[in-house]
């Protein structure tokens, strides 16, 4: 059991123990911005530029009267763009009490209804489903450990 007395060097420890942990948020609330940052660019990289093994469609451009050939995503992959609004609908954000969320904004900043993401990350009764933030979280879990380890040990070192 520890005991503690009344002393005026205790003030001083008390101070310091405060101190540190405001550090140690601080950095946790920086890291967390930074891990949110890696997982949206990522995400949209993969959706912009991720590789496409499913099959192909012709598809009647209205605008054009012509046919054009598109190809879908294959389960695991990620989607096929059509319009970008998914790839734009995707944030993170890290609110007051220190936490991430990392998801898609419904609707997009565009305006436009994204219950898409929904039905890819769940499927459908004719769609295998294309975990698209899980496997992005996932992917990207060694790096954001690193991150925020990195940040941690950077506020502890401050307090020499």
């Amino acid at each position: 059991m520890i005991q503690m007395y009344a002393d005026s060097r205790n003030k001083k420890v008390f101070i310091k123990l405060e101190t540190m942990a405001h550090d140690v948020l601080y950095e946790v609330e920086r890291a967390f911005y930074k891990m949110g940052r890696l997982m949206r660019d990522d995400l949209r990289k993969g959706l912009r530029f991720g590789p496409r093994g499913g099959r192909i469609y012709k598809h009647y451009n209205a605008l054009t009267g012509k046919f054009f050939k598109r190809q879908s995503s294959a389960p695991g992959e990620y989607p096929q763009r059509i319009s970008g609004t998914l790839r734009d609908s995707i944030i993170f954000n890290v609110n007051a009490s220190r936490q991430l969320f990392f998801g898609v904004q419904n609707p997009s900043p565009a305006g436009f209804d994204t219950q898409y993401a929904k039905y890819l990350e769940d499927g459908t009764r004719k769609m295998r489903r294309r975990l698209l933030i899980k496997y992005t979280v996932k992917k990207n879990g060694e790096q954001m450990k690193n991150i925020l380890l990195k940040r941690i040990n950077t506020a502890i070192k401050s307090l020499g």
